[in-house]
This record gives C-alpha cells, sequence and structure tokens, in this order.
C-alpha cells in the first residue's frame, strides 16, 4: 500500500506545466472539503469556514464565488482537462475544462446553494427569530460558523449561527442559545449563551 502512495506521490510531483496544473486544482477541490468533513467534527481542530460568502456578491447565480462553488471548479476543471490532456489541443482542452468547470460551479450556486439559502430566510421571518432560544448541534467557535437549532412555528430548523461580541468562550454541543440578532448579509443567527439554560451532557 505505502509503494502505491510514494508511487502517485512520485508521479504528482513528476508532472509539469499544463498537466501539472490540471492535476494540483484537481487535488485541492476534492482535498478541502474532505479534510475539513473529516477534521471539523474533532474537537474543532480544522474549520476551514466553507461557507462564508462576499458580501457585495448579487445572488443572481452566475458569479459562482462561494468556497463551495470554487471548489467544485477546480475539481472539474483539473478533472477533465486531466482525462483531454494529449487527446486534443492545448487550446481546446483549456476551454472544455473551463467551461465545464464554470458550468458545474455555477449549476450548484443557483440550484443548490441559493435556493437553500432563500429558504432559511422565507421559511419564518427573520425578525420573528430574534429573541428565540435554540440548542447548538455544531459547536461555535469565536470568529468561526457553527450551527443552531431552533423549534419555530414552520418546524424544527437548523440554521448558520455565531457568537455575538459579548460571547469570549465556545459554545459546545448541546448549549442553550438565545438568538440576538440576525446577521441578514450572510443569513445566519448571532446568538449568546444562557448559562442558566445550559444543557448538561
Amino acid at each position: 500500500m505505502w509503494e502505491q502512495v510514494k508511487y502517485a506521490v512520485d508521479y504528482v510531483a513528476g508532472l509539469t506545466g499544463l498537466q501539472a496544473v490540471y492535476m494540483w486544482a484537481m487535488i485541492i477541490g476534492f482535498a478541502l472539503p474532505a479534510i475539513n468533513v473529516v477534521f471539523s467534527g474533532l474537537a474543532g481542530i480544522i474549520d476551514l469556514e466553507l461557507d462564508w460568502d462576499f458580501d457585495f456578491l448579487p445572488d443572481s447565480g452566475f458569479l459562482p464565488l462561494r468556497p463551495a462553488c470554487i471548489l467544485i471548479f477546480l475539481l472539474v476543471f483539473g478533472g477533465v482537462g486531466t482525462a483531454l490532456y494529449g487527446r486534443v489541443a492545448v487550446p481546446v482542452g483549456l476551454a472544455v475544462s473551463g467551461l465545464a468547470g464554470y458550468g458545474c460551479a455555477v449549476a450548484l450556486n443557483r440550484f443548490v446553494i441559493l435556493p437553500m439559502r432563500r429558504n432559511r430566510t422565507t421559511t419564518v421571518r427573520q425578525e420573528n427569530l430574534v429573541g428565540e432560544y435554540g440548542k447548538v448541534t455544531v459547536r461555535i467557535r469565536p470568529g468561526h460558523v457553527g450551527e443552531v437549532r431552533l423549534i419555530t412555528e414552520a418546524g424544527v430548523i437548523s440554521y448558520p449561527a455565531v457568537l455575538n461580541k459579548e460571547g469570549v468562550e465556545a459554545l459546545d454541543e448541546g448549549d442553550k442559545v438565545l438568538v440576538v440578532d440576525i446577521d441578514t448579509e450572510k443569513v445566519r443567527l448571532i446568538v449568546k449563551l444562557v448559562p442558566e439554560l445550559k444543557i448538561k451532557k
């Protein structure tokens, strides 16, 4: 097994030029989400914050600059480019792999990410969430995004959440929190711990 890994590493390291660009794009597009999924739940060891947004971007869907879209572009661009390398002319390979990556990124943005963001805000009026109590379902650390579950009139819904400015410590899974504000730009709750309601594990 280790010989196969060594062979793969030596192969990638030996690539040059456009072939190396394709391969590294594919590796980055696959590796970063995989690392985040594997390690983000381990006491917050690694949290790559793949859900941030550029605040100035319109929700048109044709500017897929969110991290998930960029990563899917890299993965498809690298995969298609690697498959076509040496089989078609270089300009044709670049054009096809670039268009394929862009198309997948736009599709992900328009048909998955944007509808999910809109659903979070339209299911329950945002202002009605302020003052609600919820339970932390994904650990929230200062400067990082976690997740809070609320019981609303529309049912049980989970929302991205961050600590308010007064929050100086992480909130663990199961902690009871109070929604004190809404970050409407990034569609996430701003919460603080309610010590007297903290749920013991």
